[in-house]
């Protein structure tokens, strides 16, 4: 696993503060062929706003490629992975420590790549099942991404925040782990609960634009 040279910054990274918990069972699970499926999804959100699927139908040998992939991209020498740098007007390509355009910084690495669904989650709202994705994907283009990231081996004892605190600006954001945990999501009641990884599964986070 490459790890990130210590910057003078380090201290701007925040350290992990989320309490922690072993009441993982809040997560709802729903499977995504049964009956009742899009209901359940619709049900899901509302109560937690998060939820793991089953029975995706994602391939495991597609997901596999994907993340050896981004290993071994993430494993290539920083000057070359800096050749992919996004651009100061585009969100796509990599990037490192910096998270979005407010500032934020986390100790991670990750890649940024936009793809072309959000229509079992339609169904279940009684609309048509590309009235979601309409939202965001207009005639010149779509948001819908995929972002890898990665959270190399940190220097400090006690750890420091991968990825803080935050919401997803999007309508939805569907979560692939690998078998390392550190996921946490806040309940309606302000707790913090980890959410037990499983690469099998996907998860789904709603996000503010839904």
């Amino acid at each position: 696993m490459m790890t990130i040279t210590v910057p003078s910054t380090i201290n701007q990274i925040p350290q992990l503060k989320c309490g922690k918990s072993k009441n993982a069972t809040v997560v709802p699970t729903v499977d995504l062929k049964a009956t009742g499926a899009a209901a359940a999804v619709v049900a899901a959100c509302r109560a937690v706003g998060f939820f793991r699927a089953t029975n995706h139908g994602m391939p495991a040998g597609l997901a596999d490629a994907l993340e050896s992939g981004a290993a071994a991209f993430f494993a290539l020498p920083e000057k070359d992975k800096l050749e992919h740098l996004h651009e100061s007007d585009s969100p796509f390509g990599y990037g490192s420590k910096s998270i979005g355009s407010k500032g934020d910084v986390g100790w991670l690495e990750y890649l940024l790549l936009a793809v072309g669904s959000s229509s079992v989650m339609a169904v279940g709202l009684g609309l048509d099942r590309d009235a979601l994705r309409g939202m965001v994907v207009g005639k010149e283009g779509s948001d819908e991404m995929v972002r890898v990231n990665h959270y190399p081996a940190c220097p400090l004892a006690s750890g420091a925040t991968g990825f803080g605190e935050h919401t997803d600006p999007q309508i939805l954001s569907v979560l692939r782990s690998n078998r390392t945990g550190g996921l946490q999501i806040m309940l309606h009641d302000g707790r913090w609960v980890p959410v037990a990884p499983d690469p099998d599964s996907l998860f789904v986070n709603v996000g503010d634009s839904l």
